[in-house]
């Protein structure tokens, strides 16, 4: 996929972009345990509402490569290097497999 994009809209891949984003649910909070919507920071100044992180890579370009919804009450500054590496282990998987 990383040569088809490369061919078709000259995408670059030296320098990925990585950002946090949030959304919020107006609702009753989770009773089971596995649920991500969780209490946290709220970008969107709605500390009444339960949430999931969405972390997202990107190329300079603007081509998701990856993303994860994470807990809502995820630290920041605790996402990055957990996606550097899911990101690594995805590639080595896609690479290995051809």
């Amino acid at each position: 996929m990383r040569q088809r994009w490369q061919d078709l809209f000259a995408a670059s891949f030296d320098v990925l972009l990585y950002d946090l984003t949030s959304t919020y649910f107006e609702s009753d909070p989770p009773s089971d345990d596995e649920d991500k919507r969780r209490f946290g920071y709220s970008r969107d100044k709605r500390g009444d509402c339960v949430q999931v992180v969405i972390a997202l890579v990107v190329t300079p370009q603007g081509f998701p490569l990856a993303y994860e919804v994470l807990p809502g009450n995820t630290s920041d500054k605790a996402t990055l290097r957990s996606s550097c590496k899911r990101l690594r282990r995805t590639t080595a998987t896609r690479n290995a497999s051809g």
